[in-house]
C-alpha cells in the first residue's frame, strides 16, 4: 500500500507539476491549451470520487476499487502520448479528465485503508507516512521528468541549431562558389580583351 499510494500520488504530483513542459511541443505557449488540459482533472478528479467513493463505500471492499482505478488510470496514462500526437486539445483534455476520474479517487480510498490496516496505530501516523511517500515519489518522479523534458529540448535546439549551421555552410559555398565563378569569368573576359 505505502508504494502503491507513492507511485500514483507522485505520479499524479508529477505530471501536475512538468504538464506546461510535457505540453510545449505540442500546444508550444498557448497558454489556455494548457490551463483546459491542466484543469480538466480537477472537475473530472471530484465527479469521480463521488462516484467511486459512494460505490466503494456501499460494496466495503477496498482491493476491488482500488484495482479498478489503477487500471483506469494506467489505461488513461497509456493513450494520453498517443491523443497528444492529434494535436487535439479536446483529445488531450479528455485522456486528462479520464486519468483523473480514476486517479483521485485512489488517494481517499488509499488513506482510508491505511488507516484500517494500522487501527492500534493512530490515523495520523498512517496519513503522514502514506503522503511522505507520496511526495518522495512526486519529487523523484517530477525531477526524472523535467530531466528528461530539458534533455529533449536541448536535443530539439541541437538538431534546429545543426540544420542552421547545414543551411549556412550550403549558402556560403553558394556564395563562395558563385565568387569563384564570378573572378573565373572576369579573368576569361580581361584575358579576352587583352588579347584583342
Amino acid at each position: 500500500l505505502l508504494f502503491g499510494f507513492g507511485l500514483y500520488f507522485g505520479l499524479f504530483n508529477a505530471i501536475s507539476i512538468t504538464l506546461s513542459q510535457l505540453l510545449k511541443p505540442w500546444f508550444g505557449n498557448n497558454s489556455l491549451a494548457i490551463a483546459a488540459v491542466g484543469g480538466s482533472p480537477v472537475i473530472s478528479g471530484i465527479i469521480g470520487v463521488l462516484i467511486i467513493g459512494h460505490f466503494q463505500r456501499k460494496s466495503g471492499k477496498f482491493r476491488k476499487w482500488i484495482i479498478i482505478c489503477m487500471l483506469g488510470s494506467c489505461f488513461a496514462t497509456a493513450i494520453f502520448y498517443p491523443l497528444l500526437q492529434t494535436n487535439s486539445v479536446v483529445a488531450a483534455c479528455f485522456v486528462s479528465a479520464l486519468n483523473s476520474f480514476f486517479l483521485i479517487p485512489l488517494v481517499p480510498i488509499m488513506l482510508e485503508l491505511g488507516c484500517e490496516l494500522v487501527f492500534p496505530v493512530g490515523e495520523g501516523t498512517a496519513v503522514g507516512l502514506l503522503f511522505a511517500f507520496g511526495n518522495l515519489f512526486g519529487f523523484m518522479l517530477g525531477t526524472t521528468s523535467l530531466i528528461q523534458v530539458h534533455h529533449e529540448h536541448y536535443r530539439q535546439r541541437r538538431q534546429i541549431q545543426n540544420e542552421h549551421h547545414r543551411w549556412a555552410r550550403i549558402l556560403t559555398w553558394a556564395i563562395l562558389s558563385r565568387a569563384g565563378a564570378d573572378t573565373v569569368y572576369e579573368g576569361v573576359e580581361e584575358s579576352g580583351d587583352s588579347r584583342a
